[in-house]
């Protein structure tokens, strides 16, 4: 099945027209029937129809992967994607951060044990 085909038949699996389809997403019907269905899709296109449907799979739509419409649960995490993403950044940041802190505390504490040493080791000198 194309990609037009698989347009066509997501139209008729939403119980409306498919002129009030078309006409919703603001695409020209006639470029799906005839001829001018063998013609490319725009891009656009393709972002208005899964912008007005979330549910509708890309993979689905686009190469005719899997089922049409998404779980309840894929789509929830993809409205929240950007939302992740962004705490997961943030998350990221912040333990870049603790790791920062660790590591020039381990520094410090080093530098220390390091000083300590070395006077020990100018004791241990000194007393032989």
């Amino acid at each position: 099945m194309a990609i037009k085909d698989r347009i066509l038949y997501l139209a008729e699996n939403k119980g409306i027209s498919k002129q009030k389809f078309f006409q919703e997403l603001e695409l020209n019907y006639g470029n799906f029937k005839g001829n001018a269905k063998k013609s490319a899709l725009s891009t656009d296109s393709l972002v208005k129809i899964l912008s007005k449907y979330p549910s509708v799979s890309p993979d689905w739509l686009l190469f005719g992967k899997g089922v049409m419409e998404k779980t309840e649960e894929e789509i929830v995490v993809g409205e929240g994607s950007l939302a992740l993403k962004e705490n997961s950044l943030l998350h990221e940041q912040e333990s870049e951060e603790i790791n920062l802190l660790i590591a020039k505390s381990k520094i410090e504490s080093l530098e220390r044990e390091n000083l300590l040493l070395r006077e020990m080791v100018a004791l241990l000198k000194g007393n032989r």
